[in-house]
């Protein structure tokens, strides 16, 4: 497992390899996922722009490329931080 400085490229949420990204509530950062459920990186806010903010609340990867974003929230108010991300996202179903 590795612990990447802020922007380290993740893969978007489903991608055709099977990897998925995951919010984590009580740090600003995502945890990144293997198809088989192992744990490969996390990517994080670097400190220096993490104070006041306690969770990951969303990721999003634009479909067919790898601009990728993940929203963050905490007493210092909600931002939305751009990394590049190591696959390209898919589109994804509303559920209808």
């Amino acid at each position: 497992m590795s612990t990447a400085a802020w922007p380290r490229p993740t893969p978007s949420p489903w991608t055709p390899t099977g990897t998925s990204t995951r919010p984590l509530h009580g740090r600003p950062a995502i945890a990144v996922y293997s198809k088989y459920g192992a744990r490969l990186a996390t990517v994080e806010v670097p400190a220096e722009k993490a104070e006041g903010l306690k969770s990951a609340t969303n990721v999003a990867i634009t479909p067919d490329s790898t601009k990728a974003y993940m929203t963050v929230s905490g007493p210092a108010g909600g931002y939305v931080f751009e990394f590049t991300a190591l696959a390209k996202g898919i589109r994804q179903s509303n559920g209808g």
